[in-house]
C-alpha cells in the first residue's frame, strides 16, 4: 500500500476519501466536524477541488520522521541507526503518545491522518467521511512541530530541507535518511499550503 501526502481544500478530501458518499454529503460532514473541533466554520469550504500538491511519502519515511520526533524528546533512549520494522511500536512512540505525556510534536506521533485549515494544538477525533473515527489536527500545530523538530534536531536552512527529497538515497534504511525524506516532503507540500485555508492529509 503506498503512502502519499496531499494538500488541497476540504472538499477534494472528502470526495477523494475510501467509502466517501461523494459531494452530496460535504455539508451534513463539514457540519459535524465543525462541531467536533468547537469552530465557528471551517476554513475550506471552497469549491475548487484540485489538488495544491500530491508528494509519495511512504510509509518507511513517514515512521521514520515520526521515530525522529519521538527520540527527539526522550534523549535517554538510544535512537535507532536504522528503520525497526514496527515502528509504531517503539518506546519513544509509545512515550512521546501517552495520554498525559506533554510532547511538542503531538499531531506526528499521536496519529493525525487529517490537518485542517486553522491553529489548534490538539488532536482530535471527528468522523471520517465514510462515518468512522479519524484523528486530525491542525496545519498551524503541524508547522510548528515540524518547526520545532528542526530547531532540535538538524537546524537546516528551508533549502537544504527541501534539497533532501531528491538527494538522500531513496534506497536507504538508514533512520535519518529517512526521517529527512519524510521531513522534506512535509515541508514541500506544507509550503504549497503554507497561507491558504488548505487542508493536508495522508492518503494510502
Amino acid at each position: 500500500m503506498t503512502l502519499r501526502l496531499c494538500a488541497g481544500t476540504l472538499r477534494r478530501f472528502f470526495n477523494d476519501a475510501p467509502d466517501s458518499p461523494g459531494a452530496a454529503g460535504f455539508a451534513s460532514w463539514s457540519d459535524t466536524v465543525r462541531a467536533a473541533l468547537a469552530v465557528g466554520r471551517l476554513a475550506s469550504d471552497a469549491n475548487d477541488t484540485a489538488l495544491a500538491a500530491s508528494e509519495e511519502l511512504g510509509w518507511s519515511a513517514y515512521g521514520a520522521l515520526v521515530l525522529w520526533a519521538a527520540y527527539a524528546e526522550h534523549p535517554e533512549r538510544s535512537r535507532p541507526l536504522m528503520e525497526p520494522e514496527e515502528w509504531h511500536k517503539d518506546p519513544a512512540v509509545l512515550g512521546s503518545a501517552a495520554h498525559g505525556f506533554p510532547t511538542r510534536y503531538a499531531t506526528l506521533v499521536r496519529g493525525a491522518e487529517l490537518w485542517v485549515p486553522g491553529d489548534f494544538d490538539a488532536v482530535i477525533e471527528i468522523p471520517s467521511p465514510a462515518g468512522d473515527a479519524l484523528d486530525a489536527g491542525s496545519t498551524g500545530a503541524l508547522v510548528r512541530e515540524l518547526d520545532a523538530l528542526n530547531a532540535a534536531t538538524w537546524q537546516a536552512r528551508a533549502a537544504e530541507v527541501l534539497g533532501w527529497r531528491d538527494t538522500v538515497d531513496a534506497g536507504s534504511s538508514g533512520l535519518e535518511d529517512l526521517a529527512r525524506r519524510g521531513f522534506s516532503t512535509f515541508f514541500r507540500v506544507l509550503s504549497r499550503a503554507r497561507g491558504k485555508p488548505l487542508a493536508v492529509w495522508l492518503d494510502y
